[in-house]
């Protein structure tokens, strides 16, 4: 990313802008832990997650004491954050620090197609997106963010050297970020990585067509690593505690069940109310659609992106449809942004 390449005076003004940016966001907007609000969302999941977390850190154990049907991750979060201040406040630091890399990430991201100025810009509109499904704060997709940032940017990444050079390698490294999410996923809500490992599944597929077996080995060994270092702590922590069957009930079997009698209202107002609360998923089939038929040369990346966001649409009407649950969809509005602008950008070069 190109903020590696910017002096430490630019890199230390872009962090202070981004966490500038982010408390403003959470602060406002984070109604369950932001200190300008006071107990308004009692019941609400946060809420939950609080008492978990505030429980955890006076020794309580979850799943034995108190009980969710999230995974140990979210719980710690807020466990950490009671620990660190004794109230929720401690819980809002680390939302502004976790939603202050996502920005991080968004501005760099940015940064590789547009200017300074135009890349601040984009950063702010992304943070108006977020808007649109934030809720009410202190949620499982809020901290997953910035490693499905990451995640995402490195999938671009490895699509553009195809395009650019045809070259199919992936960097194994990139594969130990996708560990790491997918494991943080797991333990927090597991279909929060849905789009990753579609994105995932993809690349899979082009490597095998390339018969890369070695690079496959070497990604899939990577991959696991990243996985067990977020979860394999948790399940040990959980056995020596006796509690290794009630933390995965509540992580995942009990979702198993919740996910078969999840619905979603598909009369024509309940699709239009899908397609406006996950309007950034939606934006990025338009612009995958649109690539595909504009840039004929580069269709494999429209049908990546394409995969990726249809099949997150797919999942996202097959549940409750809570707002949060959109959030996942963030990372896609850089993705969005960035193929709209080569669209035209490829429209002009053929006129000219």
């Amino acid at each position: 990313m190109k903020y590696f390449s910017h002096t430490v005076k630019d890199k230390g003004i872009i962090f202070f802008i981004c966490m500038t940016i982010s408390l403003i966001f959470v602060t406002m907007f984070s109604l369950s832990t932001s200190p300008l609000y006071v107990d308004r969302w009692i019941g609400s999941d946060s809420a939950i997650f609080q008492v978990i977390g505030c429980n955890w850190s006076k020794g309580n154990l979850p799943y034995v004491c108190t009980w969710d049907s999230k995974g140990p991750f979210i719980f710690l979060i807020d466990a950490i954050g009671y620990w660190l201040t004794d109230s929720r406040l401690g819980i809002y630091f680390i939302q502004i620090l976790s939603f202050s890399f996502a920005l991080l990430v968004s501005f760099n991201w940015f940064h590789t197609i547009f200017s300074v100025g135009k890349s601040y810009l984009f950063s702010i509109f992304f943070t108006l997106c977020a808007l649109l499904d934030y809720d009410f704060g202190n949620l499982t997709e809020e901290y997953v963010l910035p490693l499905l940032m990451i995640s995402f940017y490195f999938i671009y990444k490895w699509m553009n050297g195809i395009v650019e050079n045809k070259y199919y390698f992936h960097p194994y490294k990139y594969s130990l970020i996708y560990g790491l999410t997918t494991g943080f996923c797991m333990m927090t809500r597991f279909t929060n990585c849905v789009g990753l490992l579609v994105g995932m599944i993809f690349i899979l597929i082009c490597l095998v067509k390339k018969r890369m077996w070695m690079n496959i080995l070497e990604n899939i060994m990577i991959f696991l690593i990243g996985f067990l270092l977020i979860v394999l702590p948790f399940v040990i922590y959980f056995h020596l505690h006796g509690a290794l069957d009630e933390m995965w009930f509540g992580t995942l079997f009990y979702n198993i069940s919740y996910a078969h009698n999840s619905s979603f209202d598909f009369s024509l107002f309940g699709i239009l109310l899908l397609c406006k609360r996950y309007i950034v998923v939606l934006f990025l089939i338009l612009a995958s659609c649109l690539f595909i038929l504009l840039n004929r040369h580069r269709r494999l990346e429209g049908y990546l992106w394409l995969s990726v966001s249809l099949f997150t649409m797919i999942y996202l009407s097959q549940t409750n449809g809570y707002i949060h649950y959109g959030l996942i969809g963030l990372p896609y509005i850089c993705i969005s942004v960035i193929k709209l602008y080569q669209i035209e950008k490829f429209k002009i070069a053929v006129k000219v």
